[in-house]
């Protein structure tokens, strides 16, 4: 109980960790309002699990819905003792909504996003670690400089995702502006660490802009989230020139935690980016949960299903979807979901098998290249070649 007193102690003392706490709350509750009532939701794509937890679909099908339904409900009544200053009652409602989020995450694959990671990552830095405000700053820069290393491909830089999105710029424009987005996020981190006012304030506009500008071009809210994180940085910068005049007395009444605890968020990234797939080299194991991924190549797909009964064959209409490098519409995982298939035809014709194959093609190739070819026994429930 002194270990769970001491982090009440720690976030609750703090201007820039009680912001932090809101902000969490907020996108927690944002996310979870998004899964449940947006057409992207839990209901339609339930099925799709992790690598290593690959027969979740009942499960998730039966758990998800409640699941969410907690995390909105416990998200809202965090919010209500937030107001209320309940701070011994605020920290455990967090836990609980960190592990109900991290669920609803490990049972679909489909959520696996950068930001996502990040987020829970901050969430166990924030509950489990010293030097709380310090070690939240770093994974947020470094998460900045990820997504840049992230972009220095031929894909990104020709301006191929960003036209997507405003397609009546001209491409010698957009081949600019996606070169200025990676200098962008390889050089602020670093500007973010420093101590000259003015040049700092125009790293965090910078790229406060940006991530809003992005959410609105691209549709997808979730970039709003880095930008709320920006604004946590400030925030903590200007509790810390505060802190710097009363340093002398803060040092000697209440001791600050030793500087080796920094090390603990780079090591923990470094484990989940990196171990997992030198020690286990095995495609279970290629990502974890908490992994950032490299951006994925833009690139369109379609599928082809037969569904063969004992009396009658069924050719489904070719499913055909876009990616523009970051969502999940043509992941292979999407397209090898089965269960709907089998329950829709099994009224209709018994011994069902679904022959479905999928092609790819990322948007710099001109043919299609085959993925996957699979039959599927629907009474064995499972694949048969």
């Amino acid at each position: 109980m002194n270990f769970f007193s001491r982090q009440i102690d720690q976030i609750f003392v703090k201007t820039e960790l009680k912001f932090f706490v809101w902000t969490l709350t907020i996108i927690n509750l944002s996310t979870a309002l998004y899964w449940k009532f947006s057409n992207f939701n839990l209901d339609s794509l339930s099925s799709i699990c992790w690598p290593m937890f690959a027969n979740c679909d009942n499960f998730a099908s039966f758990a998800s819905p409640y699941l969410l339904s907690c995390l909105i409900v416990t998200c809202i009544v965090t919010l209500v003792f937030l107001l209320l200053r309940l701070n011994r009652l605020i920290f455990p409602l967090l836990t609980l909504s960190f592990l109900i989020k991290l669920s609803i995450y490990l049972l679909n694959y489909s959520f696996s996003n950068n930001i996502h990671a990040l987020i829970l990552l901050l969430e166990i830095c924030l509950f489990l670690f010293p030097l709380k405000s310090t070690n939240l700053k770093f994974l947020i820069l470094l998460f900045i400089l990820w997504s840049g290393v992230s972009k220095l491909n031929m894909n990104w830089l020709s301006g191929l995702e960003i036209k997507s999105y405003l397609p009546q710029l001209p491409i010698k424009g957009i081949e600019w502006i996606s070169a200025v987005i990676v200098i962008l996020e390889l050089v602020t981190p670093f500007i973010l660490l420093s101590k000259m006012k003015l040049i700092f304030n125009y790293a965090w506009a910078m790229l406060t802009v940006y991530f809003v500008g992005y959410a609105y071009i691209s549709g997808d809210f979730i970039y709003i989230f880095p930008a709320i994180l920006i604004i946590f940085l400030v925030v903590l910068r200007q509790c810390e020139i505060g802190q710097e005049r009363r340093r002398l007395y803060q040092s000697y009444l209440t001791p600050e935690p030793t500087k080796t605890w920094l090390a603990v968020p780079f090591i923990l990234f470094a484990i989940f980016q990196w171990v997992p797939g030198l020690t286990h080299p095995l495609p279970l194991f290629s990502k974890t949960p908490f992994s950032f991924q490299l951006r994925k190549v833009p690139s369109t797909c379609f599928s082809k299903t037969i569904v063969k009964g004992d009396q009658s064959t069924f050719t489904m209409t070719p499913e055909l979807e876009a990616s523009n490098g970051s969502d999940f519409n043509c992941h292979p995982s999407k397209f090898q979901n089965f269960t709907e298939t089998c329950l829709k035809y099994k009224n209709i014709t018994k011994n069902t098998l679904i022959y479905k194959v999928f092609y790819s093609k990322e948007l710099t190739n001109e043919k299609f290249n085959k993925v996957f070819e699979t039959t599927y026994d629907c009474q064995k429930n499972k694949a048969i070649n």
